[in-house]
Order: structure tokens, then sequence, then C-alpha cells
């Protein structure tokens, strides 16, 4: 009898410091800063939820500048800095500012200025390069995923969003402007694309496209969120709400960063959470258990934001 009690302590004491299943992503906790960065815009996170992707404009904050200075960071689950440059990798490689990024089936694209940039996450090379450049494209901006071969990227220069075919190396824009285009997610159930866009006469809105099977617009629905709010990055909750960051009113003295989430697919009531001391939240990724990976650009810094802990 004693011996199975001593066990069973030592059971016990082996299980307590053990990582329960699925705890990488509960940590790291809401408010935690990830520092080490060039100006990320951008966050993606690997299907096994245990790997995220951090893209950075560069040292200077220059969107638009074709330096030579971008990269792609990789982040623990844990919140700490893997890799500080983990793509590019090689020297036929390089990343001007790049912005909106995503993983797809081992790769890795990210919107450069005016072109897609492919990578495979496995050996680290390029593999895709699609230019827009010729369609008057000088701000790509986010990108959202339709399928395994296709593509939205925002031309937010433009207002115009483009249908990306990997396979075809070819993009084509879809039939809708949106004045100041950015953040995109797209729902596959629901063959919806959504939309927002940053500052101006229209901003502030969310936009909802019911698309067709090849990705056609068949009808458009827009809704202004916040009159003249300077929206960057978009997420599609499973729970059927949408999120939103956003930089605050164009022109207001002290404009309040905030995230935003909309209910019943953004047709609902809007929770707002200001985020306080931020300059400039961008395009982000939340996990399974609600924590959300959001850029602030202008920091330099990723931050770990809880939307359930601060809307109670």
């Amino acid at each position: 009898m004693m011996m199975n009690t001593i066990r069973c302590i030592a059971l016990l004491a082996v299980l307590a410091i053990l990582p329960l299943s699925g705890q990488a992503q509960d940590t790291p906790p809401d408010g935690h800063m990830i520092e080490g960065l060039e100006h990320p815009e951008s966050v993606a996170k690997a299907p096994d939820g245990e790997t995220f992707y951090a893209a950075n404009i560069g040292a200077k904050m220059a969107p638009t500048a074709k330096d030579g200075d971008g990269s792609i960071a990789r982040l623990s689950a844990d919140g700490s800095v893997e890799t500080a440059q983990f793509l590019p990798a090689t020297d036929d490689a390089t990343l001007h500012a790049p912005k909106g990024t995503v993983v797809l089936d081992g790769r890795l694209y990210t919107a450069d200025i005016d072109r897609v940039v492919g990578f495979s996450l496995d050996d680290r090379t390029k593999m895709a390069e699609i230019s827009l450049a010729d369609k008057g494209v000088s701000f790509l901006n986010d990108i959202a995923v339709m399928d395994d071969q296709t593509l939205f990227a925002s031309g937010t220069n433009q207002g115009k969003i483009y249908r990306v075919d990997l396979e075809a190396g070819a993009a084509t824009a879809l039939d809708v402007e949106i004045p100041g285009v950015n953040g995109l997610t797209y729902s596959a159930s629901e063959g919806v694309l959504y939309a927002v866009n940053f500052g101006g006469d229209q901003g502030g809105q969310l936009w909802t496209l019911t698309l067709n099977e090849n990705g056609a617009v068949e009808e458009t629905s827009p809704r202004t969120v916040l009159e003249g709010g300077r929206f960057d990055g978009i997420l599609l909750r499973p729970n059927g709400s949408v999120l939103i960051t956003d930089w605050g009113v164009e022109g207001a003295e002290n404009p309040t960063r905030a995230l935003h989430r909309v209910e019943d697919g953004g047709t609902g009531s809007v929770t707002t959470v200001e985020l306080t001391d931020w300059q400039g939240p961008a395009d982000f990724t939340c996990t399974q258990s609600g924590g959300c990976w959001i850029p602030d650009l202008p920091a330099s810094t990723v931050e770990v934001v809880r939307p359930g802990e601060r809307m109670e």
C-alpha cells in the first residue's frame, strides 16, 4: 500500500510539471510584448499554432521603399523571437517592405509593395513571385486565402482587390472599388470576402463581398462601423464575430487606437477595446484559445491581446 501511495505521489508530481495539451496556445498572457522586430506590419501563424511569422517592413518605416531591408521573423509560441530573419534566407531572394502574410500548405506568401512573394518553409527558398506592377499597384497590403491555389490581395493605393492565381502566376482585379482598402479575410464556408478600409472620406467601413465559386463578386454590402476610422487588420473568428484593428479616427487630435469586435458576421453589435499607449495596430492573427498577436507597427513590437478577457 505504501509503495502504491508513493508511486501515485510521484506520478502526480510529474503531471504537475508537464505541459497540458494545448497549453502552448494559452501562453503568453494578455499584454505580453514581443520586441526585437523592425516595424512588423503583419503576423501569420502556422497551422500547428506553435509557430508565428512577423513581416518586418525594415529598420525604417518606409512601406513603399524598395530598399531590400524587409524580412520575415519566426516567433515561438511562448512569445519570443526564434529567428530574427527567417526569410529571405538565400542570396537570390529580397524583400523590401513585406506586409500582409499568410501560411498555406507549407508555403509562406507575403505582399511586398507591388508583388506577391512566396517561400517554402521547409528549405526557406523563394518559390514564387507574382508582379502586379503592370497593373499600377504600388501599395499591396493584405492577403487572404481563398483556396490552395488562390489568394486575394488588397491594392490600397487603387482601392482594388486582386484575385491571385498561384498556379498561373497572374492577378485579376475584382469588380469592386473600396477606397483605401486594407485588411482582408475570407470565409470559405460562406463564400464571403470581408474587407476594411483605412481613412479617407469613406474610412471605417466593413465590406461584405459575396463571391461565386470562381471568386467573382456577386453582391457587395458596405457598413460604416466608425466614421473616419483607419481600419487595418481583420479576422473572422470561429464564432462568427469579426475582429478589426483601428488606428483611430483620421484627423482626431488624440485618435483612439482600438480593437473592434463586430458580432454576427459583421452585421451585429460592436464592442470596442481601447489599446492604450499603442501607435498603430496592424494585420494580426489569433490562436484557438483567443490570444491575438497584433503588431504595433510604428513601435516595432507585437503584443498579445486577449479580447475575451478585455471585453468581459
